[in-house]
């Protein structure tokens, strides 16, 4: 008898292929997976630096609110979400910032899973704020405020709970520095 030339692949064959291309695609998920957490962390912290930066040109600007002057201008943590605030009085009725109205000026949501914490001299704060019309920073506006500016650096981390944190300084001079990913404390 003759036999017949079988062209094809065997079951086994088969099985080991997939096999292969299932641990593949399961190495390049995961890899795809921690890279967007960083990508998530990076643009959230950019975004948190930029709206302070804005908050301290404001401040330094002495950016008023229609017929309104300016007093101060605070970045503020809440659960989820973060605020812009401004503090503005009426020349026509006060001289100073005695009772300011506050203006939200911008807010923004946090990603699901990022925190952000910010310590200042061991305390844990809630709020940067800048003076008008220097731009002094302070920890916490109305809280621990005495009216004095820092005197040492705020770091600002920024986490997603996977153990990726972002590190934001602001130091007394009105420097606001990336650290980027790190666990390198903040000169001060």
């Amino acid at each position: 008898m003759k036999q017949k030339n079988k062209k094809g692949f065997t079951l086994i064959e088969l099985m080991i292929v997939i096999a292969i291309i299932t641990i593949m695609t399961a190495i390049i998920l995961t890899i795809d997976s921690k890279g967007n957490d960083k990508l998530k962390l990076e643009t959230t912290a950019r975004e948190v630096v930029s709206i302070i930066r804005t908050a301290q040109n404001n401040a330094l600007s002495g950016k008023q609110f229609l017929d309104k002057r300016s007093c101060f201008f605070e970045f503020k943590l809440l659960a989820n979400s973060y605020t812009m605030e401004g503090e503005f009085y009426d020349p026509a009725k006060e001289a100073n910032c005695v009772s300011p109205f506050v203006e939200v000026i911008n807010a923004g949501n946090l990603p699901k899973g990022v925190n952000i914490s910010s310590v200042y001299d061991g305390n844990v704060v809630s709020s940067i704020g800048f003076k008008v019309p220097f731009g002094n920073i302070v920890a916490d506006h109305g809280v621990y405020d005495s009216g004095e500016s820092i005197k040492k650096s705020i770091r600002m981390t920024i986490s997603n709970g996977g153990g990726l944190d972002y590190v934001i300084c602001i130091s007394p001079s009105g420097r606001i520095d990336e650290l980027g990913i790190t666990s390198d404390p903040c000169d001060n």
